[in-house]
């Protein structure tokens, strides 16, 4: 990949404590405009590797480069401040009103105030916080979801091109969780932010990712689109973490577009029920039973036709490969 088309590069980054290696010998590339999640069990190098990013944490050896840069001649504080950064636990100022938690890192690039009170009601608005009813209340007037969406229009304030998220949504309830995760694609569709996304959470995984990075015991054990994660799991480690057998995930992520035929395989009378090549596998069969049709067409942004989906087609595309050894 060419420097142009990545924003991070992961070069042997190696972590150790005394004899014990947290982050082992890592290399990837993170795709400029991409969300890439890094995904694995507690204690497997996730938050380690994230952290060596912003220099919070220093790699023991290999090198980490951001925008072509390698982070270790950078200044950390002035690397940090151009690099969003949101915790699971939030960390927003107790004794700080909404308005001056979003608005830190402005005040300390000195914006003047007019600017930094206009960004932050751009941000409030953007996060679905009402400005002119939140920017007075302090965090503790707040719910969890409310806090984080506070954390993460913090991170934006700077409008940073990367974000480094870790386990960002871990301490709200399912649902508020659920609410998070849909903002956070619509926002990423606006935004196009490159973003480095931590989760031990498979679904939360597939579902936010446009690449994940699978770790165990300090190591990538398989970096690919989450369809391929699931179609190709690397190894058995790979197959028993995604559950890859569990059909109902797979169709929630393979989407209409990786199992069409084109439109010329139709048969004769078109399907004239039709479904947008973005929505999922498991939307089509929805609409396959609703309607008592056996094939949909397939459009694309113009609503021009671009491809046929049938009942076959989802039956191969949902059925798992064999594992490699």
């Amino acid at each position: 990949m060419s420097q142009a088309a990545w924003a991070i590069r992961f070069a042997r980054v190696a972590k150790r404590y005394g004899s014990l290696a947290v982050v082992d010998d890592v290399s990837f590339d993170v795709p400029r405009g991409t969300c890439v999640v890094i995904l694995g069990p507690s204690g497997c190098g996730k938050t380690t590797l994230l952290k060596t990013v912003n220099r919070l944490s220093e790699p023991t050896s290999g090198d980490v480069f951001v925008d072509g840069r390698n982070t270790a001649t950078a200044e950390a504080t002035a690397l940090r401040r151009k690099i969003g950064y949101v915790i699971q636990h939030v960390g927003l100022f107790p004794h700080m009103t909404v308005a001056e938690n979003v608005s830190v890192v402005p005040s300390l690039l000195g914006w003047p105030k007019e600017k930094r009170a206009a960004r932050t009601d751009e941000l409030l608005d953007l996060v679905h916080l009402d400005a002119p009813r939140y920017r007075g209340r302090y965090p503790r007037q707040l719910s969890g979801g409310q806090q984080q969406r506070v954390g993460l229009a913090r991170a934006l304030a700077a409008d940073p091109t990367i974000l480094l998220m870790d386990e960002p949504f871990g301490a709200v309830d399912a649902i508020e969780r659920a609410h998070l995760q849909r903002e956070m694609i619509d926002l990423q569709t606006r935004l196009h932010k490159t973003i480095i996304f931590v989760t031990h959470d498979v679904d939360e995984a597939l579902r936010l990712a446009d690449r994940i990075v699978i770790m165990r015991a300090g190591k990538v054990e398989q970096y690919d689109t989450p369809v391929n994660v699931l179609a190709s799991p690397a190894s058995d480690f790979v197959a028993q973490l995604v559950d890859s057998d569990n059909v109902l995930r797979r169709l929630s992520i393979i989407k209409v577009e990786a199992a069409m035929a084109p439109p010329s395989a139709s048969p004769s009378g078109r399907p004239h029920t039709a479904i947008s090549a973005d929505a999922s596998l498991q939307q089509a069969l929805s609409l396959m039973i609703g309607t008592a049709c056996d094939s949909l067409s397939v459009v694309g942004g113009t609503a021009d036709v671009v491809g046929r989906l049938s009942m076959a087609q989802i039956r191969a595309a949902v059925t798992p490969a064999p594992t490699a050894s």
